[in-house]
């Protein structure tokens, strides 16, 4: 992906070997999901509402090999307001806030 398409991106450098990146945010939508993993790693992306409900599985639990991936994220209906990205990496949980304007 070329920077020029990622309208001010937010990446998280989560270890020197991992990256995520969700763009645009706030979304109106659909959002882009950047992974990035050093070597293949288990990954599964669920969206949580405000009370940390799961309203949607973005992505079952599924290998990803090396090299950086991108996700789609829909609106699907879903109400504004903000809500919680958790990226499963490996064994372990990653989370982050996004926004769904009107």
């Amino acid at each position: 992906s070329r920077q020029e398409d990622i309208p001010n991106p937010r990446s998280v450098r989560l270890s020197r070997k991992t990256t995520i990146a969700i763009y645009p945010n706030p979304i109106a939508d659909r959002a882009n999901i950047l992974v990035s993993v050093a070597q293949q790693s288990t990954v599964e992306i669920i969206l949580l509402d405000a009370y940390g409900r799961k309203v949607d599985n973005v992505l079952p639990r599924q290998e990803q090999s090396a090299g950086s991936r991108k996700y789609e994220l829909q609106r699907n209906g879903l109400a504004a307001g903000w809500y919680v990205v958790g990226i499963l990496i490996d064994e372990k949980w990653r989370y982050e806030k996004i926004i769904l304007t009107q």
